[in-house]
């Protein structure tokens, strides 16, 4: 059995293979034919056809003449001779165009023949493995077989060049990774070779491997590319020496470039350039001693992303290369990016040395450059800047452990300062400077600007209770002073080029935004995004004036940094009750937000910017809402110490945020602005929530022992209760008119009037059970006296709905008014007539008699008067 499978193995191996060869190349032979065959029949139907000859004139019969004429010539004899159609010269034949293989060509002229080699390097493989398993051969012959094989399967193709590229291709790829396997097993198998002249064999075969695919094709050198890369794995001297591996890497890496500089052979470079940066990560990862990564060998990891970073610009611009396709492009800016973030994480782990920082810059400055003389270049330059400033950012110069190199606690803050600086300089001046000129300036001045303020907002973190010899008011005032400068500049250029519009609108910009950043540099966390809050209406200004459509759309990050900071800040309050610190750290952003929504509404004539302005003023109102809450919940807590101070916060917060939308109600009549209605909603929606959540369920009096108060009428319960009652049935009333409906109707109003009535009726409930009991409501019995003044209260509360109805025409008072009336008949029959005693039961049945009778006059005299 173990025979047998031999033998199909062998014939899978070896005779498969040379079929396919063989097929391959009568396949090729015949495709040729067809093609002749072709080309000739095509010329053949090209050919003009032979004309024929003229039918012979038959002779007339001869016509008598006078005797005195003479017979003219005949015409036929005039004619000139016919030509022969067999005389024609034939014309050069007509290229055809080649069809598209179809799937059949391709399965057999060319997937076959990659199968087949990679059956032969596999074959190689096993025919070692064979000779090992039964003991054949010494190990020193085995390799030797394994390399002549490649040297045959090399010979081979290279003779059957011409018959067939793809094979001579297919081939060199097996005779390479044949090479790399025999090489590896006479290193790490046998150790035959020692490790350091096994690597200098394996550096050669990827050289030849690379050498070859510029006769053979890109599949070769990714072969040797691909094996160059797993050399430094499997030879290994036990001693780690990262400046000859990453010099190794760095060769590999030139080789895959100058393939891509030549022949546009991205692949290549992607492989290569890929493959050493993974052997970064992978040393870094390890750890600097781990790798030897120490002393002055680790100045070759970050001198390696140097020249990877160099060299990839130098494959795509370089003279005499080919065109920079889109593929090239990517592989190139994913390679930048990787450089940049491989530098900066080897910068944080090795504790931010100025070294490592240098290569850093470097990198940036180069770039940089590279991307002001390639305008294709911006986007990882800006990215690699970016990302110097993150590290930046995240720079603790008094941590402790300042890296491996440095194991104590120690103040860098003078190397901080000084990397600041150079970062300022580079990002700020240079950026500035490379606007001029450039093909998209507002990408540089974007660096100059954010950059700058980055850096800055980074060193006040980090140094703000440093004592320095400027303070920072005078670091920002400065600052702003240098964007002024450029602004100044850029503002001049602009009436000449108006590809410096945008750029002029960020150095503005900044020049606000650092005098913003001036005021809280001392101050408390609030004034963050009151800052930020004056820069809002400022970006406006400038968006509308220079007509930025991109700076408008900048607007909704800054509003978004608004609210977040004033959710963040903690909300401090002060000592004082109204003007305190919540009033300017709340009201100044509320402000600010509402008035940039101001200034956008002049023009807002497109979709986005309404929007924008909607969503402004939204913000601002919540931001009114949330200082109202606050204000109210500081001002109540210092003035009220007993159980019901949250029971009159509740009441206060309805009360003013039932006002506001009742005020923006009346705006949103006069001025008819669809933001006025929504933030009228919004208040309206906080005021009924308020109430029914606070007043009805977790802060209801006759559930809990809260004070509503010990004076009659005039109490804690008419703040909850009766005021907000009051001004929602106002809301109701401005709900149902024309003007303020929306899509659903009048149903809004509906609501927001049967909740008023349902309030108004438990204010009178509880003001006769406050009367009778004091100031807490959740315990005592209930006497006599209060259950008549139910039924009188009740019974008052339904006459007072039905006069209003009768006097506002309103339908929904007057049927409020009837389901008063009959829960408190209802109550009088079911309840008074059994408990109440002596002429409180008297009093209760009279005073109901007599109110119905009058509710019934009034409707017959008053609302439905039938007409004689």
């Amino acid at each position: 059995m173990e025979a047998l499978f031999i033998l199909a193995g062998l014939f899978f191996l070896l005779v498969v293979p040379v079929l396919a060869i063989r097929a391959n190349l009568k396949l090729g032979a015949l495709e040729r034919e067809i093609v002749q065959l072709r080309g000739a029949l095509a010329a053949q139907k090209a050919a003009p056809q032979p004309t024929p000859s003229a039918a012979p004139i038959a002779e007339a019969p001869a016509v008598e003449a006078a005797p005195t004429v003479e017979a003219p010539a005949p015409i036929v004899e005039a004619l000139p001779p016919e030509p022969v159609a067999e005389e024609a010269a034939p014309l050069p034949p007509v290229p055809v165009k080649q069809p598209k293989p179809g799937f059949e060509e391709k399965l057999g002229g060319r997937i076959f023949v990659w199968i087949g080699a990679v059956m032969l390097a596999l074959a190689g493989a096993f025919l070692v493995k064979y000779s090992i398993d039964v003991g054949l051969l010494s190990p020193a012959v085995r390799v030797f077989l394994g390399l002549l094989m490649g040297v045959a399967l090399l010979a081979g193709g290279q003779w059957l060049r011409k018959e067939s590229p793809i094979i001579a291709q297919a081939l060199a790829a097996a005779a390479v990774a044949d090479w790399f396997a025999s090489l590896f097993a006479a290193v790490s198998l046998y150790h035959l070779i020692d490790p350091l002249f096994g690597f200098i064999a394996l550096a050669i075969v990827t050289a030849i491997g690379i050498g070859l695919s510029l006769r053979e094709g890109i599949l070769v050198g990714l072969v040797g590319i691909a094996g160059g890369f797993i050399t430094p794995a499997i030879v290994s001297t036990g001693t780690p020496q990262p400046a000859p591996l990453f010099l190794y890497l760095y060769l590999i890496q030139l080789g895959a470039l100058v393939l891509q500089h030549k022949r546009g052979w991205w692949q290549l470079a992607a492989l290569g350039i890929g493959g050493g940066l993974i052997w970064v990560v992978l040393m870094v990862v390890a750890g600097p001693a781990a790798s030897g990564l120490v002393g002055l060998a680790a100045l070759s990891l970050p001198l390696f992303l140097l020249a990877t970073d160099l060299t990839q610009l130098w494959s795509l611009y370089g003279k005499g290369g080919v065109a920079v396709s889109r593929e090239m492009a990517i592989t190139a800016r994913a390679a930048s990016i990787a450089s940049f973030l491989l530098m900066a994480f080897w910068l944080s782990i090795g504790g931010h040395q100025l070294d490592n920082w240098a290569f850093l810059i470097v990198l940036t400055l180069v770039h940089m450059a590279a991307a002001r003389r390639f305008p294709s270049e911006e986007i990882p330059a800006l990215v690699g800047a970016a990302i110097a400033i993150a590290a930046y950012a995240v720079w603790s110069p008094f941590a402790a452990g300042s890296g491996w190199t440095l194991g104590s606690l120690m103040d860098r803050s003078g190397d901080f300062i000084m990397i600041g600086i150079v970062l300022g300089a580079i990002f700020g001046a240079g950026g500035f400077w490379f606007e001029l000129g450039a093909a998209k300036p507002v990408r540089w001045a974007g660096l100059s600007t954010l950059g700058t303020a980055f850096l800055f907002g980074g060193a006040y973190l980090n140094l703000n209770e440093a004592e320095l010899v400027l303070t920072w008011p005078i670091q920002a005032v400065i600052l702003a002073a240098l964007h002024m400068g450029a602004a100044e500049r850029l503002n001049r250029l602009r009436h000449t080029d108006a590809r410096y519009t945008g750029a002029l609108g960020l150095h503005c910009l900044a020049v606000s935004g650092f005098l913003a950043l001036a005021v809280p540099m001392r101050l408390e966390q609030e004034w963050i995004a009151v800052s930020w809050a004056i820069e809002l209406p400022v970006m406006a200004w400038v968006a509308l004036r220079l007509d930025l459509p991109w700076l408008k759309r900048g607007i909704w990050v800054g509003g978004a940094l608004v609210v977040a900071a004033v959710l963040l800040s903690g909300f401090p309050t002060g000592d004082w009750i109204i003007f305190n610190r919540l009033l300017y750290g709340i009201g100044i952003p509320c402000i600010g937000l509402i008035a940039t929504a101001a200034i956008l509404k002049r023009t807002a004539a497109d979709k986005e910017t309404r929007l924008l302005v909607m969503v402004l003023e939204l913000a601002g109102a919540g931001l009114l809402a949330l200082l109202i809450g606050l204000e109210v919940d500081h001002a109540v807590g210092r003035l009220v110490f007993d159980t019901g101070v949250d029971f009159l916060r509740c009441g206060i917060a309805t009360i003013v945020w039932a006002a506001l939308a009742l005020g923006l109600h009346h705006l949103h009549r006069r001025e008819r602005d669809p933001a006025y209605l929504t933030a009228a909603a919004g208040f309206t929606v906080l005021a009924c929530g308020a109430l029914i959540l606070g007043g009805f369920i977790i802060l209801n009096p006759l559930f809990d022992q809260i004070r509503v108060g010990e004076t009659w009428i005039f109490n804690r319960l008419m703040m909850v209760y009766a005021i907000p009652a009051a001004l929602l049935l106002l809301i109701a009333d401005q709900l149902r008119r024309p003007v303020e409906q929306t899509r659903f109707g009048d149903h809004p109003a509906r609501a927001v009037g049967l909740l008023a009535l349902v309030t108004g009726f438990v204010w009178v409930t509880l003001t006769v059970r406050q009367i009778a009991q004091g100031p807490i409501l959740s315990g005592g019995a209930i006497t006599d006296a209060e259950q008549y003044g139910y039924s009188a209260a009740w019974t008052l509360y339904g006459l007072m709905l039905l006069g209003l109805g009768t006097g506002l025409r309103s339908q929904l008072l007057r049927y409020a008014s009837a389901v008063v009336v009959l829960i408190t008949v209802s109550k009088v029959f079911l309840v008074d007539a059994s408990d109440l005693t002596g002429l409180y039961r008297v009093a209760s049945f009279l005073g109901l008699g007599l109110s119905l009778i009058g509710i019934g006059y009034l409707y017959q005299r008053l609302l439905f008067r039938r007409r004689e």
